[in-house]
């Protein structure tokens, strides 16, 4: 299986869901009983469904150079400054956005949001930029 391979602002089509990563960045969280050893990284996809029905959209993670893999710590509507609070499903014709905050070590560079399919393979990697 070929892997789709993006950067921030590519869209890419994957089981009737355009999705586009808009942002990523080093976050700063809000609260003190966030803090981490690690660092934080905020990003915003937007999600548009093509399809004729509702859809569960794909589940993310980051990994790092060094192969490391991280999954998401929350969700980040408010501290990414996104209203739209849906992340699990979309309507048809409808799209959204929404904001994940990931916890990864302090040394991680080279980091790519990964979408696996429903066997885990990866599917599409977005470089991050970071």
């Amino acid at each position: 299986m070929q892997i789709i391979t993006k950067k921030i602002g590519d869209a890419f089509v994957l089981w009737n869901i355009e999705y586009k990563v808009t942002s990523a960045s080093n976050f700063k969280p809000y609260y003190d009983f966030q803090k981490t050893d690690g660092k934080y990284v905020g990003v915003k996809i937007k999600a548009n469904n093509l399809g004729k029905t509702e859809a569960g959209l794909n589940k993310v993670y980051i990994k790092d150079s060094k192969g490391r893999q991280y999954n998401s710590a929350m969700l980040g509507y408010q501290q990414l400054g996104i209203t739209d609070y849906g992340m699990e499903k979309a309507q048809a014709g409808i799209a959204k956005t929404y904001g994940i905050i990931f916890e990864v070590a302090k040394d991680s560079t080279g980091l790519k949001l990964e979408y696996p399919s429903g066997a885990g393979d990866v599917v599409a990697s977005v470089d991050l930029g970071l």
